[in-house]
Order: structure tokens, then sequence, then C-alpha cells
């Protein structure tokens, strides 16, 4: 498996354990589809190098974009602690 495939797929598992939907769409770049508590988002995921620079998010899969720099991230861990963040504070918007 590539390397990007796994950090694709360590992203969607920690998604799921934090009680999000995920659906993968395979292509470049590879995107996931998460939904759960309110909000929805797609998810890209920017590879430079052989490494995962940059996660792309966009909140209802429409306009409007967060982007996380992974680039210096000890680990995967890091971008997808970012990453759950921000999905949790769009879906504490929602609920207003």
């Amino acid at each position: 498996m590539r390397r990007a495939e796994s950090v694709v797929r360590e992203v969607a598992e920690a998604l799921r354990s934090n009680g999000y939907d995920v659906v993968l769409r395979e292509g470049e770049p590879f995107e996931l589809i998460a939904s759960g508590k309110g909000v929805t988002a797609c998810i890209a995921f920017i590879d430079k190098g052989g490494g995962l620079s940059k996660l792309s998010v966009r909140p209802g899969c429409g306009s409007g974009l967060s982007v996380i720099d992974c680039s210096n991230a000890e680990s995967v861990k890091e971008c997808v602690v970012r990453l759950l963040q921000i999905l949790e504070e769009w879906a504490a918007g929602a609920e207003k």
C-alpha cells in the first residue's frame, strides 16, 4: 500500500472512531466525505513528495475552505486532531 493510501485510511479510521460516517473517493487528490454531528465536510489530501503536506477541508462540500498545514506535523495524528477541532467548531456553529 502506498504511503498516501495509508495516511488516508488512518484519517478515515480516526474520523469513524470519533462518530463520523466516512466515504472515500479515490482520485487525485484522495478525498474523504465525513458526515456526522450535524456537519458534512469534504477533506482532500494534498501530497507533496510522498508525504502528507496539507489537508483541504470544505464545509458542506461546497464553497469555503480551511487548510491544515501538515508539513511540520510530528505525525498524522496531529493533523487529525486539528481536523477534528475544525469539524467540532463547524458542528457547534450549525447547532446555533
